[in-house]
């Protein structure tokens, strides 16, 4: 352990601190405990601290900071990202042990995405919390079988479970995936060079120019390529954490999406290719076989609201097999046919009744500069997490009011709109224009917003609700909260429901037609009113229709709605009308 924490050192000196040198030697000392005066401030520095720790590396403000080299009396260390003096980033954590961690750090904890090679010759790669897996993950056996899933607090939660037998290992090189290399010296080598500057050592490189351009990857090298376990983090937001070969993501790894879409399974010339599970943000779920990107051989597809497409894909797309209807798929399947091992009832779920996945999804729109959202209650009521879509932006939301008697939720989140919406003085009348504008069934149709018109039908709502009105104008599950506007572009009422095809059958013995409700204007300024939201003056003039189009798109915006799997099966059973937000 001795000689490796020497070859890290003369490393460390070399390369990875290279960037820093700029930085002045730090004078004096650093400060004391309890005392306040920041000594060392951006400068690069060595100190021993009195249990035998050791770190070298950026100070600021007396604490790392920076990039840096700290080794432990119990033999361990770390080289990576500091932030006021807590591992913070990215980083390497070599065990005394022989295990080694590369991944993501926070606030002194493994915490993200990373990779655990184990000196036994396991390894997991997925996500982390406080140490713990936590999850999805694959964990590798050295024996070539794997559990490819979910984890909850170190433990496999759900997935399937394979024999080294079931797949294919093409595409992967075992050659230094779990041993310790020392840190790369100096430079990778230019495009048209030869010469292997970086072979067989753990580097950080980030491209400054060409087609990656602010691309960064942290992990092994060989021959002047990526190689081994590494985390390539693509400019654009997306992230790859897994295995290499060659210079491609190649073997097993972790692909994360900035629309939170995430797929884990196997890689072949940097294209899902082999088994891996696709998750989807909507909360769709595919296990199954892949060649070159797409859905190809035998798989499962578990849609969010039951139904289950199970058999035979082809570049993409279901060409054969069995289609199920909600409720009518085995979970037990799951386990049954590809894990031959008995597991609890818990463990057969197919969705970790802990983890937070997208439920429903309604509308809403901006009313305030400071990002101030108006939608239904019934959208938001028992959400987690209420997240805002806006241009290709996802907002995390806060629920500021709500007034659960009129159905109306006032949320914020932190951004600019470039368009809010005045509210009208006056109630809609009878047979007036509106116009309706929302997200009917989500994102299932089409990202983009979708308007219907019609006139205002009746100044009540069901029975005789006169804080309501009826409208003509259609509305569809995902309508819920969104704005009616007149021809001026005030708002004049909120989407709320349509009545229930059910329920009206077995009544009246008819199928209802155009039948919908909002809820009045004046209700809403009285809710916006008293929860101190400056409201926009109203419009007295006329608009064009291109100017109330681009009105609509700018300030109507998607919102989703995120739950745990057991809270929503406990809304399902106590019969709240949930899947169907409209």
């Amino acid at each position: 352990m001795k000689v490796f924490l020497n070859i890290l050192l003369f490393c460390f000196f070399l390369f990875f601190l290279s960037p820093v040198w700029a930085l002045p030697i730090c004078q004096n000392s650093p400060g004391t405990e309890g005392d306040n005066t920041p000594f060392w401030n951006n400068c690069f520095g060595i100190y021993t601290f009195s249990n035998g720790d050791k770190y070298e590396g950026s100070w600021k403000n007396d604490l790392k900071h920076g990039q840096g080299l700290s080794t432990y009396n119990s033999g361990d260390a770390y080289l990576g990202e500091f932030k006021n003096n807590t591992k913070h980033g990215y980083g390497n954590y070599f065990y005394a042990s022989g295990d080694k961690y590369t991944g993501q750090f926070k606030n002194d904890d493994i915490n993200g995405m990373g990779i655990n090679a184990l000196s036994n010759g396991d390894k997991y790669i997925g996500e982390f919390l406080e140490e713990n897996y936590h999850g999805s993950g694959i964990y590798i056996f050295s024996d070539g079988s794997l559990w490819l899933g979910t984890f909850d607090k170190g433990n496999w939660s759900n997935g399937r479970k394979y024999t080294s037998e079931e797949y294919d290992f093409s595409g992967r090189d075992n050659e230094n995936i779990h041993g310790i290399l020392p840190e790369c010296i100096g430079s990778p080598a230019k495009q048209g060079e030869n010469i292997p500057h970086w072979t067989n050592c753990l580097g950080t490189h980030t491209w400054l120019s060409g087609d990656f351009d602010g691309d960064k990857y942290i992990g092994d090298w060989k021959n002047d390529q990526m190689h081994g376990n590494g985390i390539y983090i693509y400019a654009d937001g997306q992230t790859y954490t897994g295995e290499f070969l060659n210079g491609l993501g190649g073997g097993f790894g972790m692909h994360t999406w900035p629309s939170k879409d995430k797929y884990l399974g196997q890689y072949k010339e940097d294209n899902r290719s082999g088994l891996g599970i696709y998750f989807y943000s909507n909360g769709d779920r595919y296990i199954g076989e892949w060649i070159a990107g797409n859905k190809d051989g035998e798989g499962t597809y578990f849609y969010r609201d039951g139904r289950v497409h199970e058999g035979l894909w082809k570049d993409g797309s279901w060409i054969d097999g069995n289609k199920y209807a909600e409720g009518e798929y085995n979970l037990q399947r799951m386990t049954d046919d590809y894990e031959n091992v008995e597991q609890s009832d818990d463990q057969n779920q197919a969705i970790n009744s802990n983890e937070v996945i997208p439920a429903a999804s309604g509308t809403g729109f901006s009313v305030s500069n400071s990002g101030h959202i108006v939608t239904n209650n019934h959208v938001v009521d028992g959400c987690d997490d209420v997240t805002v879509h806006q241009k290709g932006e996802v907002y995390e939301a806060i629920i500021v009011e709500t007034d659960i008697i009129n159905d109306l939720a006032l949320i914020k989140a932190d951004f600019s709109p470039p368009t809010i919406f005045a509210i009208s003085d006056d109630n809609a009348q009878l047979m007036q224009d509106i116009f309706v504008a929302g997200y009917p069934f989500g994102a299932a149709i089409s990202s983009s917003v979708k308007v219907t018109k019609g006139i205002v039908s009746s100044l009540s709502g069901i029975g005789n609700n006169y804080s309501n009105m009826q409208i003509d104008a259609s509305l569809q599950p995902g309508n819920s909260g969104g704005p009616i506007l007149d021809q001026n572009g005030n708002v004049v009422g909120v989407a709320v429901a349509k009545l229930d095809l059910a329920v009206v059958m077995e009544e009246f013995g008819v199928v209802p037609e155009n039948t919908n409700f909002g809820i009045k204007s004046s209700i809403l300024k009285n809710f916006l009113e008293s929860n101190g939201i400056l409201i926009k003056e109203p419009s007295k003039v006329e608009v064009s229709r291109s100017e109330l189009g681009k009105q609509i798109i700018d300030g109507t915006l998607f919102l989703s709605c995120w739950m745990t799997y057991a809270k929503i099966q406990k809304l399902k059973t106590e019969k709240v009308m949930f899947e169907n937000l409209y």
